[in-house]
């Protein structure tokens, strides 16, 4: 009844094999190896850029971009760390988004000195709750404004 298309009969350069892709009834060839569809392709190609690079400007005029991290010592991370977490876990940035911020987080420690030993051996913390809970609460409060401008970029929509 209905079966595989047809494969494209062209050869692939570098390996020899023959091309998997689904072929163009009217050539034989896929869309990747039919001379006529060249100029689409260029077009395609053209328009993809451009689009990108729209995109990537827009993100970067986004209020989330505005937003500045220290990641100057261990309690400053410490309290960007928490509040990454209580902003992914409740829903107010993506998963995606929140391993990414981690990622170039835990990247950032590997710059810091080990904290420094006790007599006994044992490492000492090096934090300091009150000075964690303030900035803790500092980042939460500017998180929260860039947040409120994010969705109010969001909701004024697509600039054409």
């Amino acid at each position: 009844m209905f079966g595989r298309p047809p494969t494209c009969t062209a050869t692939l350069p570098r390996s020899g094999y023959r091309c998997r892709f689904a072929a163009r009834r009217e050539t034989g060839l896929c869309i990747n190896h039919d001379p006529a569809y060249r100029v689409q392709q260029v077009a395609n190609r053209t328009k993809g850029l451009a689009l990108a690079a729209e995109a990537r400007a827009r993100r970067a005029q986004s209020p989330l971009y505005t937003f500045n991290m220290d990641l100057s010592d261990r309690t400053a991370v410490q309290a960007l760390l928490d509040t990454i977490i209580r902003l992914e876990l409740s829903g107010r940035i993506p998963l995606a988004r929140s391993r990414n911020l981690i990622r170039a987080i835990a990247i950032a420690t590997r710059n810091f000195d080990p904290p420094a030993r006790t007599r006994d051996g044992n490492r000492r913390s090096a934090h300091n709750y009150t000075d964690y809970v303030l900035r803790q609460r500092a980042i939460q409060r500017r998180v929260e404004a860039v947040l409120a401008r994010a969705e109010q970029h969001e909701e004024s929509g697509p600039r054409s």
